[in-house]
């Protein structure tokens, strides 16, 4: 049984804003810090790599990039769907942020151990242990800062935070000169990732530390549950086909596939910039709000496909010189609209407590495509894998719109 959390659970919160009292500049700047929040980290990722390309080498940022995999995977499986939980539980109940954000660092953290034990199982010893157990912890408590970035709306600390723990690596880099090696740059990116976690720990202090409960709570494991299975499955939406593709096709197919769906998985982005920042206002508006906003979200996003093509030709076939069909690219565009209608429909259907069936109805279409890319990547190629994507990303808006629709649930029980 899902529990709904005590106090207050609607827009008389003291200094809580409600939907009307956004005008459409406020929305605007909103939506700009949360653009610049998203635009920061991949661009303090690119710094930093060609640092270490440039006065290394590439293979050392290579056996850098197998250990980040590793350390992000274990961090996106520790963070077990908070993000999405905790926005719904601090928008019923704001005034419990502090203790909530705690319940749910101190339960998930406690998990940490395994993380540990896996490290050691893995051949770590002494430093190499050390430095990867300190990053796993840094990046888990600087993942658990974004939900509370997002909700309060204090982009500019994210951006601030960034800036500083690029700041931190790069001149730790670049002080090391050409003897840079794979320990150093581990030990540069987890005192820079450290940098940005003091950075948030002391800008939002009086929020997330309002009180000195510190409880371990399984519940909060069970009722994140859905969450995580809806972010995984997703990730299994959006990556099945390049998956296939990369055990079907040859390198160079493989890596043109790759730079297509990246391209037209960041346009798809746009939708969750232009959506997350206003949810806490989102929760507390009667459905038919959300549903005029997903309409609206989606005649956006046939405007920005509009663009996106053209500009798709511009980049992927004139500055990479991939020369892709056009059948491609808008296939690509096909392939990132249902975004833009699936996702104010998603967050309808979390605030009645819904998530488990989002979650399957996300396995469902990650399942469909795997099946029909299997099937229709050797005739047709990347056109077929793509056609495979767009399928199944149309078939989870379907299923996704269908449900909201369903007026006589709106409440697990």
């Amino acid at each position: 049984m899902t529990q709904h959390l005590p106090g207050t659970t609607g827009s008389e919160s003291a200094g809580e804003e409600v939907p009307d009292a956004l005008t459409t500049w406020a929305r605007v700047w909103i939506v700009a810090g949360n653009g610049a929040r998203h635009v920061i980290v991949p661009l303090a990722n690119f710094v930093v790599s060609y640092v270490v390309i440039s006065m290394a080498s590439a293979e050392v940022w290579g056996e850098f990039v197998v250990r980040l995999v590793v350390v992000t995977l274990t961090v996106h499986i520790l963070a077990w769907g908070n993000h999405e939980y905790l926005l719904r539980a601090f928008s019923r109940d704001p005034g419990a942020l502090g203790s909530l954000w705690r319940r749910s660092l101190v339960t998930r953290g406690s998990f940490l151990v395994v993380a540990v034990a896996g490290c050691v199982a893995l051949g770590l010893r002494g430093g190499d242990l050390g430095w990867t157990v300190l990053w796993l912890a840094a990046a888990l408590g600087h993942q658990a800062l974004t939900v509370v970035v997002l909700f309060t709306r204090r982009f500019g600390v994210a951006v601030s935070a960034e800036v500083v723990g690029l700041l931190v690596t790069t001149v730790l880099l670049l002080s090391r000169g050409p003897t840079i090696d794979v320990a150093f740059v581990v030990k540069a990116v987890v005192l820079g990732l450290i940098a940005r976690l003091a950075v948030g720990l002391a800008a939002y202090s009086r929020v997330i530390f309002d009180g000195v409960s510190v409880v371990f709570d399984p519940r909060h494991l069970v009722e994140a549950t859905p969450f995580f299975l809806t972010g995984f499955s997703g990730l299994l939406v959006s990556k099945a086909d390049l998956l296939v593709v990369t055990a079907t096709l040859s390198h160079a197919e493989i890596g043109a596939y790759q730079v297509l769906l990246s391209f037209f998985i960041a346009v798809q982005s746009l939708a969750a910039i232009a959506v997350t920042p206003f949810l806490r206002e989102f929760y507390r508006a009667p459905d038919d709000a959300g549903r005029r906003e997903a309409r609206r979200l989606l005649a956006a996003g046939v405007a920005v496909l509009v663009v996106a093509v053209p500009a798709a030709h511009l980049v992927l076939n004139r500055i990479y010189g991939l020369d892709l069909p056009l059948t491609l690219l808008v296939l690509g565009a096909c392939y990132s609209l249902p975004v833009y209608g699936t996702l104010p429909m998603v967050y309808l259907l979390y605030k009645r407590d819904r998530e488990r069936d989002v979650a399957l109805a996300s396995f469902a279409g990650a399942a469909v495509n795997i099946v029909l890319t299997i099937i229709l990547v050797r005739p047709f190629g990347m056109a077929g894998a793509l056609a495979a994507g767009t399928t199944a990303q149309w078939l989870l808006w379907g299923a996704i719109w269908g449900m909201q629709r369903d007026r006589n649930v709106s409440r697990s029980p």
